[in-house]
């Protein structure tokens, strides 16, 4: 156990001013001494500790700090103790750090506040969607516009990055080729990173949402002919054997990867010959579609020897598969389906098998609202993109109305009664 203060105080030259000395510890060769001040504040009588002569503190030091004390108290001013007077001290303190701070987030660049939206978004979202924000960051926002305060961008700066992004080659952060564009709908993206970027900066009015991208048709319009397919699926067949089931499930069930990756075996009733689709893209709504004969044979196959809860595709993770395989990509390559197209909308990816799903079947006559049904769209505003590979039946329709407007007028005819073209028919 340490020494016992001797807690006796010891009167000095100064009044008011008291210390007692430590019972071993020496400072410049005697005891060390730790000082004290008495005075009265309105007629109570006061005693606060200033701290050791081997910390500075002396005698006369002591007694300067009971002059302004008292200095305070007489005017009404300042602070009248030694305890408001270290309050005082530690909220200057305070304010200055927070003073230090805000200049210092003042000054804070779109690339460190892009730092702390990253881990955010490492934390919070898919592996897939973390690793495009942070591509969006490295090659197109940092190059450009990352050395700026966050906090001072303006509507004006944003509109340039919006021009110089738009004359970028695509995740390059150079100049674009006659060939090469970035779409609208990716700069849209690109903006919307910068959003995030912004809102973590704690920017409230964010410039980024008034800048106006240019409407464009983004979306693909690829589908496969029945060669490519049969081409696609024998390559796949031999180079990956779940990748190749995969597609085929995707071809003729219009499932979407991820649909086709969450499939368990407890969504496969074999009896009926329905597929469950449970926690769709569109607002989590479930929607049921219905087995080939191939697809049928794959998914008992699999689902062979598993528990219901089981997935019907298991990664070496064990949990649900989270992307394309890489091989699918290189067998469309080895193809040589997208060479010389640089239109992505004409490129050839996985969802083409979607398209290609409901592409043939509007080729066939089925109607729009059941292919809806089947493909799990939302509206029927989005199936109606694939309305102009069925011009034929919609001259048929045409057709067909004429045939029967025909046959009115024929009765007319026989009853007496000219039917118009063009009006209603009495009968």
């Amino acid at each position: 156990m340490g020494a016992i203060l001797n807690r006796n105080r010891c009167k000095t030259k100064y009044p008011g001013v008291r210390y007692r000395e430590h019972p071993t510890r020496m400072h410049k060769r005697k005891l060390d001494q730790y000082f004290f001040i008495r005075y009265s504040l309105y007629g109570q009588k006061k005693e606060e500790a200033l701290g050791w002569a081997s910390e500075g503190w002396t005698a006369e030091k002591a007694y300067t700090v009971l002059g302004e004390l008292k200095a305070s108290a007489k005017v009404g001013q300042g602070e009248a103790t030694l305890q408001e007077k270290k309050e005082a001290a530690r909220a200057a303190r305070i304010a200055r750090e927070k003073k230090k701070e805000a200049e210092r987030l003042n000054r804070a660049t779109i690339r460190e506040w892009g730092g702390k939206m990253l881990e955010h978004s490492k934390e919070n979202l898919a592996p897939r969607n973390y690793k495009n924000e942070k591509r969006i960051c490295e090659k197109f926002i940092y190059p450009l516009i990352g050395d700026k305060a966050a906090l001072s961008l303006s509507e004006i700066d944003v509109q340039r990055f919006r021009n110089q992004v738009s004359k970028m080659a695509p995740g390059t952060g150079q100049n674009i080729t006659l060939n090469k564009t970035i779409a609208p709908r990716t700069v849209e993206t690109i903006l919307l990173v910068l959003s995030k970027i912004l809102k973590a900066a704690g920017v409230k009015d964010r410039p980024t949402t008034k800048i106006r991208v240019p409407k464009y048709d983004n979306k693909s319009v690829r589908y496969f002919s029945r060669e490519e397919v049969n081409k696609l699926l024998a390559a796949l067949s031999k180079v990956s054997e779940s990748t190749h089931d995969q597609a085929v499930i995707s071809l003729e069930c219009g499932l979407r990867a991820g649909e086709v990756f969450r499939l368990r075996v407890m969504n496969c009733d074999f009896k009926s010959g329905a597929l469950s689709i449970v926690d769709s893209k569109n607002k989590g709504r479930n929607r049921t579609v219905y087995m080939t004969a191939g697809v049928r044979e794959i998914l008992e196959k699999r689902s062979a020897n598993k528990k219901p809860h089981e997935l019907i595709f298991t990664p070496r993770t064990g949990k649900v598969q989270m992307a394309v395989p890489a091989i699918y990509y290189k067998t469309i390559k080895s193809l040589k389906f997208n060479e010389g197209i640089m239109d992505r909308r004409f490129r050839a990816d996985f969802h083409t098998l979607r398209h290609t799903f409901a592409s043939w079947l509007v080729m066939e006559g089925v109607p729009l609202y059941t292919i809806q049904k089947l493909l799990g769209h939302e509206s029927i505003k989005t199936t109606e993109r694939y309305a102009h590979l069925a011009p034929d039946k919609l001259r048929e329709s045409a057709a067909i109305v004429d045939r029967l407007r025909k046959a009115e007028v024929a009765e007319g005819e026989k009853v007496g009664v000219v039917a118009v073209q063009g009006a209603p028919t009495a009968r």
